[in-house]
C-alpha cells in the first residue's frame, strides 16, 4: 500500500473538497444562485416524494 505522501497520489486531481471552504470564503454568493439552488432543491424534494408515493402504491397494489 503506498503512503500519502506518494507524489503519484499527490497528482490525483483535486474534486475541490480542499479549496471549498477558501472559494466559499473568498467569494459572495448572488442572490440569484441562492434563488436557483432553493428552487432545485425544491423541485428535486418535490419530484422524491411523488416518486415515493408512486412506489409505495404499487407495493400496495401488489
Amino acid at each position: 500500500m503506498k503512503s500519502l505522501s506518494s507524489p503519484k497520489l499527490l497528482a490525483i486531481p483535486d474534486a475541490g473538497l480542499n479549496n471549498l471552504p477558501s472559494l466559499l470564503s473568498g467569494r459572495p454568493v448572488s442572490s440569484e444562485v441562492c434563488r436557483y439552488v432553493v428552487h432545485t432543491g425544491g423541485e428535486l424534494s418535490r419530484l422524491l416524494v411523488d416518486e415515493i408515493k408512486i412506489v409505495h402504491k404499487e407495493q400496495l397494489v401488489v
